[in-house]
């Protein structure tokens, strides 16, 4: 099953990037929804970290695992 991916890298090339970032700010760089998002969590295995525990746990990403991860599914 083929999916296509639509990147922003419009905004990706403009700014510094932080190494660390959030949920929110991968779904607005990349595009996609939160259900995009969730599925390469737990069905594509994308790398990320919880911190904390219960309603104020945090999700959490390091970008060099995002690239990385990117790599594996270039065409």
């Amino acid at each position: 099953m083929s999916e296509l991916i639509s990147l922003n890298l419009q905004n990706l090339e403009k700014k510094e990037l932080s190494p660390i970032v959030n949920k929110k700010t991968i779904m607005k760089e990349y595009g996609i929804s939160h259900q995009t998002l969730h599925t390469w969590m737990f069905k594509k295995n994308l790398k990320h970290y919880k911190i904390g525990t219960g309603k104020t746990s945090k999700v959490i990403f390091k970008r060099k695992d995002i690239d990385n991860w990117m790599e594996n599914y270039s065409v």
